[in-house]
């Protein structure tokens, strides 16, 4: 999870923050450092809002974040009531269902609602902090950039805050304008003296390059990417996994895929998509989130389950908002020969790679995404070393940069790609923001 801002860990703001104390009345030390605790404890859940992976799966409201035993344990290992009374008093409300872990289902963990009065209050206070802090620039400091894994990435980026503000404000939606802001507000927090926000990078077990800490601009939502770097570019990789996992399959197994499917989604995915968009009555966007959630091993079914006696909603039911949907896309005649294709990599590459994997315990799916995972990071990291200074920041598949490439410099770096490693890949740049 996202660290606490340091501003934040201050008596001023959990005084604020808490509306059933007054830490200046408190005078004894061991009640004050008892009571800091617990307000930190709460302050680290409003700052999970803005962490997807501390999003509650229950919930598709944004200020339901995950209550985990071992976080509590973490901060009180002689018990957790008090934290948990508190949290009441000041609005916060748990749910108290949850269950184990039983084989190989995931348990799930307790939910929170956090008040929006609390966040709004976190936002105001942090908007007073850095509002000296306005920049309408976008600006890469390549001294010092920080090596992770034999690739160079920046460490200080500046980006343009002031349009952020301005398009936050014309934000009708409550909701949604809080949000907003509560991110944008956290990030600016963490920017140095000079207004650069620092980024750090670490090598997560499966290969990727992760961005660390609030104020990574790799998991900044794209809404605020859109305002900060405006007018920067995005280079990306098109249907990266339906690229290149049939490669790897055929060097792992020896065999070559039928990939008819496979090659005409890679050649036509906007056709395909916006036929499907049309046919279902649905989003594009929940259409590409299908074919992304196929590669990455979505299981067919359409048929809720129970799991520790907790109903479970089939992922693909879940994009698609019904099991009518969800038949209707599942019996598509392209959508069934991809997933007949996509099925026989998975089971090909599942068989081959058990016991060789260095991570122990890994499902099947797991296996083919540490496969997949350690060939894509070979992509970008050619990707990298090919745009030199103009790059703002990595992502999984793509990379930002401060200036667009040419046609001619895209192709060149689709054949070294292809040269070097073996994937035929397509590249496409568009502009942030535009």
């Amino acid at each position: 999870m996202f660290s606490i801002p340091e501003i934040l860990l201050t008596d001023t703001f959990r005084t604020i923050v808490r509306s059933d104390i007054q830490f200046g009345e408190i005078k004894h030390r061991s009640t004050l450092k008892r009571h800091r605790k617990i307000t930190d404890g709460m302050i680290q859940l409003i700052v999970n809002t803005c962490d997807k992976f501390q999003n509650h799966q229950d919930y598709p409201i944004w200020n339901y974040v995950k209550l985990t035993r071992d976080y509590q344990k973490s901060l009180f290992p002689e018990g957790y009531n008090d934290f948990q009374g508190v949290l009441s008093k000041n609005g916060f409300v748990i749910n108290h269902s949850y269950s184990f872990q039983v084989g190989k289902n995931k348990g799930k963990t307790k939910s929170v609602m956090i008040p929006f009065d609390k966040i709004e209050t976190c936002e105001k206070y942090l908007r007073e902090i850095n509002r000296s802090r306005l920049n309408g620039d976008v600006f890469v400091d390549w001294n010092n950039p920080i090596t992770i894994d034999g690739v160079e990435l920046p460490k200080r980026i500046k980006v343009d805050t002031r349009t952020m503000y301005d398009f936050s404000n014309r934000i009708k939606d409550y909701s949604e304008r809080l949000y907003n802001n509560l991110n944008l507000q956290l990030r600016l927090s963490e920017m140095d003296d000079e207004g650069f926000l620092i980024q750090n990078y670490s090598k997560s077990d499966f290969g990727r390059i992760i961005g660390q800490g609030v104020s990574s601009i790799q998991f900044t939502p794209k809404i605020i990417l859109n305002q900060i770097l405006k007018g920067c570019f995005d280079l990306d990789v098109n249907t990266c996994v339906y690229s290149i996992l049939p490669v790897i399959y055929k060097r792992m197994t020896g065999k070559t895929p039928r990939t008819v499917c496979t090659e005409r989604y890679v050649q036509d995915k906007t056709i395909i998509r916006e036929d499907l968009s049309r046919s279902l009555g649905v989003g594009l966007d929940r259409v590409k989130e299908c074919f992304t959630s196929m590669s990455f091993g979505m299981r067919d079914n359409t048929s809720s389950y129970f799991v520790n006696d907790r109903m479970v909603t089939p992922t693909l039911v879940e994009i698609l908002g019904s099991v009518e949907k969800s038949i209707e896309f599942r019996e598509h005649s392209f959508v069934k020969g991809l997933w007949d294709e996509m099925r026989i990599l998975f089971s090909g590459l599942s068989k081959v790679s058990k016991g060789k994997i260095p991570i122990k315990g890994l499902r099947s799916p797991q296996r083919v995404s540490y496969l997949f995972q350690q060939e894509e990071v070979k992509v970008l990291k050619e990707m990298i070393r090919f745009v030199g200074h103009d790059l703002i920041c990595p992502k999984h598949d793509s990379v930002i940069l401060l200036n667009p490439l040419s046609n001619d410099r895209i192709e060149e770096l689709q054949g070294i790609i292809h040269d070097k490693l073996g994937y035929r890949i397509t590249l496409s740049q568009e502009m942030i923001g535009g």
